[in-house]
This record gives C-alpha cells, sequence and structure tokens, in this order.
C-alpha cells in the first residue's frame, strides 16, 4: 500500500493519495453545506416571525377560520335552501367558505365587497341607518349578504325559490354562534 502511495505520490509530486484528497473534499463539502443549512435556517425562521409579526390578520383569520368553517357546514346542511355559503372581510377576503371551488370564492368576494359598499353609501346618503342586509333574487336563486360586524359579512347563494323566513331565521342563529371577528388593529 505504502508502494501504491508513493508512485501516485511520485508521478503527482503530491503526498496525498487523490482518494485521501477525494475524502478531504467530500468532508469540507459537507462542513460548508452544514453551515450555510444552519445559517439559511436562522435567518429563514427569524424571516418567519417578523412575518408573523407584521401580518397578525393571518394568524387571526386561519385559527378562527376552523370554527367558523365548522359553523358554515352546519348552516348549510340546516337548510334544504342553501347552496352555499361564505365570510368574507369588507376586503372581498375569505375566512371561511363551503363555495365549490376558490376561483368562485374570490368571485363572490369581489362582488360582496362591493355590493356591501355601494348598499353602506347608500344607507348614509338616503340617511336609512345601519345596513341590516342585502337580498338579491336572480332567476337561478338568491344572494342574501348580512354583515356581523366587526369588517365581516355572510354571503349565501339559495335555490330558486327559498323559504326566506326560515332562512332569515337560519342567518339569525349563525349570527348569534359566530364568535366576535376581530381584524386586528395594525396600528398599535
Amino acid at each position: 500500500m505504502r508502494k501504491i502511495a508513493q508512485q501516485i505520490a511520485s508521478r503527482d509530486g503530491d503526498t496525498i493519495p487523490p482518494l485521501g484528497r477525494l475524502c478531504f473534499y467530500l468532508l469540507l463539502s459537507w462542513c460548508f453545506f452544514m453551515v450555510f443549512r444552519v445559517i439559511f435556517l436562522w435567518f429563514f425562521c427569524d424571516f418567519l416571525l417578523s412575518i408573523r409579526q407584521i401580518f397578525p390578520i393571518i394568524d387571526g383569520l386561519h385559527l378562527e377560520g376552523f370554527v367558523v368553517q365548522d359553523l358554515l357546514r352546519a348552516f348549510d346542511a340546516h337548510s334544504a335552501d342553501i347552496q352555499a355559503s361564505a365570510i368574507f372581510s369588507l376586503d372581498g377576503v375569505i375566512l371561511a367558505s363551503t363555495l365549490p371551488n376558490e376561483e368562485e370564492g374570490d368571485e363572490v368576494g369581489a362582488m360582496s365587497a362591493a355590493l356591501h359598499a355601494i348598499a353602506s353609501q347608500g344607507a348614509i346618503l338616503l340617511k336609512r341607518g345601519e345596513l341590516q342586509q342585502i337580498q338579491i333574487n336572480y332567476s337561478e336563486g338568491n344572494v342574501i349578504l348580512s354583515p356581523l360586524g366587526r369588517g365581516f359579512v355572510l354571503v349565501s347563494l339559495t335555490k330558486k325559490q327559498p323559504n326566506i323566513g326560515l332562512l332569515l331565521h337560519e342567518i339569525k342563529r349563525l349570527r348569534s354562534e359566530i364568535p366576535d371577528l376581530e381584524i386586528p388593529d395594525f396600528n398599535r
């Protein structure tokens, strides 16, 4: 073995055999990788913590969303006239939804935010008090928007000729069951 190492060393003028050199470079690469990994994870975790402090609404919506999602499913199951429902912020952001797909949720959220803004402005201009509900009848069903307070709106999509009295009762019941939803104050 020593003779082989001496022959290799005499050819290259180097005393480290190629296998030893390979092991050395692999070990060095592994060390650099581990150091880079530790530094990357440290900065990444720090970044995630800073994002969480900047946008606390993400945690609040996510955590409360599970409870509200269950309430919406029960709400939909309780009334045969309701096809789907969702809770949106006044900006159109989905808190919870039983809508069939996300794209429809984005469209309903945008439409709900616009309708709520127009109806609220109309209530102010006409001096009619606080907005209680918006009901729109279409040929294929109805859309009922009910403000939940603190910047959230319940949107219910119904069948063609629903029992409106029962639906309004169910909406009132759901409003009482939903916990106080709060939008965090970013000016703190």
